[in-house]
């Protein structure tokens, strides 16, 4: 097995056992059980930030309840198959064992951060049309 392999299969590790791990606890427990602690940023600012409610709605995704999940947190449809589409590249090249500049996922990381940016001000604006991508009120308390 060369280098390259090794790396790949001991970062597909570290990514995959923490997130089963992670999973698991969230399955069984709700975030309010585990007490969480809640957003600094937004009991700083009283803004939302674009991560607010991403662990309920992650636990919502386990539990199939997609319309739930896309309630607390809409990002996270949008940027997971972003990274999904980065892991994959970057996993390929390892796999072949040659590191290559793709320009395609530099777009992918510049369309990742607009959309963070983008999220992050619709959802603080204080029209009707943007009450959907907020959170429900006890989330970020």
């Amino acid at each position: 097995m060369t280098k390259y392999r090794v790396r790949l299969i001991l970062g597909l590790a570290a990514l995959i056992v923490p997130a089963i791990l992670v999973g698991a606890i969230l399955f069984k427990f709700s975030p309010s059980q585990l007490h969480l602690p809640s957003c600094s940023f937004r009991a700083q600012t009283g803004l939302y930030c674009p991560g607010c409610g991403a662990t309920r709605a992650i636990r919502r995704l386990m539990q199939g309840d997609l319309l739930g999940a896309l309630r607390y947190n809409s990002l996270l449809f949008i940027l997971a198959p972003c990274v999904v589409y980065i892991l994959a590249y970057d996993a390929y090249d390892l796999w072949r064992g040659v590191m290559v500049p793709r320009r395609g996922v530099r777009n992918v990381a510049v369309f990742c951060l607009c959309a963070i940016i983008a999220y992050f001000i619709l959802r603080n604006l204080p029209f009707a049309w943007c009450d959907w991508l907020r959170p429900p009120d006890e989330v970020c308390l």
